[in-house]
């Protein structure tokens, strides 16, 4: 993508958001807001809310999107062409934020939402006229990656696997004769296609965007709290923090989305756990760095829900950008967290005050009624053997 300050020459050259041809775009230099786009099938001229939200897309060669949004801030309606609006989709949402239901306008097709704790989607429903909330499909998961998806023929589950790439993008879906019903791939800033002609739609792109054609010309993705748009690669609506969240409050993963995620729409984290250095010839990182292992606390300087030491200064409920455990695995990692954040300043700083937090853990860990993978791994990581190896 090429970015042109509406003052200045191209100040950035990056991905093609979309298929082959290139965007330059045209940004407001008051507003970092998209103005004017060139390519992908012609020009667009965009304008906002006075809230900073996306208000219309106008394609000098085809459709005027017109976008809605309700109290909270969050995109509700979807029109095409001002003159004579059509409701292409409608949405809803439930207190924790989650979209729950959706209309398109398109085919008529209805869809309510289940999701599990984590805010991983678990079913989809029927909920049209004669659907009778009818399971349509369920989706299964191993931690943050999709790895199945049961179909429902007749009100009977067929089973379908899911193969995902490096940050759990879905790539291949296949049947249990192992013939592929689905295979495709995702670029750079999420424009999804298909290699082959699918039996089965998958609708989910990177980890928490879920294609929604029915919103533009490209189809935007459902992220979490806000709305993205592949063809420019970022989001239409500004980040809910304001300009704490940084200069470009519409930016995509600070431009770095091979390496990024943001699955809730709210801040980026590390896709996988970078281990290897390309510098000292592809050998094992000696320092694991920055990578999240679980929930917004579990991983090394991964605090928060951000790149942060537990040694930094601990941010509590009551400051803006807290993040709260994502379940009671997530909180042992953050009474972890809290814990080694006071070893420094104590008599004990060697290694003693460090290993009765990893064995706070460990014991943590323990007690939780549901074990899983990671929690499996981090209690071995945090045992007596191995704890004082690495401290």
């Amino acid at each position: 993508m090429t970015i042109r300050s509406a003052e200045t020459a191209p100040v950035h050259v990056g991905y093609s958001a979309a298929t082959s041809a290139p965007v330059t775009a045209t940004v407001s230099p008051t507003s970092n807001q998209i103005v004017s786009a060139v390519g992908n099938g012609g020009a667009r001229a965009l304008s906002y809310l006075p809230g900073g939200a996306l208000a219309e897309d106008q394609s000098a060669t085809g459709s005027t999107y017109l976008y809605g949004y309700n109290a909270s801030k969050r995109l509700a309606k979807v029109q095409v062409n001002p003159a004579a609006p059509t409701v292409n989709g409608l949405y809803a949402y439930d207190y924790e934020g989650r979209r729950v239901w959706r209309q398109n306008g398109n085919s008529g097709a209805e869809t309510a939402y289940v999701y599990d704790e984590a805010g991983h989607v678990l079913a989809e429903a029927n909920t049209a006229a004669g659907g009778g909330g009818a399971t349509a499909r369920e989706y299964l998961w191993l931690d943050d990656a999709l790895i199945g998806m049961p179909i429902y023929v007749s009100g009977n589950p067929v089973p379908r696997f899911v193969t995902t790439g490096q940050i759990d993008d879905p790539q291949i879906v296949t049947l249990t004769s192992q013939a592929i019903s689905w295979n495709g791939y995702t670029d750079p800033f999420g424009y999804g296609a298909t290699f082959v002609t699918p039996t089965n739609l998958l609708n989910l792109r990177y980890p928490g965007q879920w294609f929604q054609g029915e919103t533009s010309a490209v189809g935007l993705s459902q992220n979490g709290f806000r709305d993205y748009d592949p063809s420019l690669g970022r989001y239409i609506e500004t980040d809910p923090l304001g300009i704490e969240a940084g200069a470009d409050l519409y930016s995509y993963v600070d431009g770095d989305p091979v390496n990024e995620i943001d699955p809730e729409g709210l801040q980026q984290a590390i896709g996988y756990p970078a281990l290897i250095d390309p510098l000292n010839g592809g050998s094992v990182w000696p320092n694991l760095g920055d990578f999240r292992w679980f929930g917004c606390y579990g991983g090394p300087n991964w605090n928060n829900c951000e790149h942060r030491s537990e040694h930094d200064p601990s941010i509590t409920p009551n400051m803006p950008g807290y993040h709260g455990p994502e379940g009671d695995e997530d909180r042992c990692y953050q009474r972890h967290d809290i814990c080694m954040h006071y070893c420094p300043g104590q008599a004990t700083h060697g290694n003693s005050c460090k290993l009765n937090c990893d064995s706070g853990c460990y014991r943590c860990l323990g007690y939780l009624h549901h074990q899983s993978i990671t929690s499996v791994g981090a209690r071995l990581i945090f045992s007596p053997i191995v704890s004082p190896v690495i401290h």
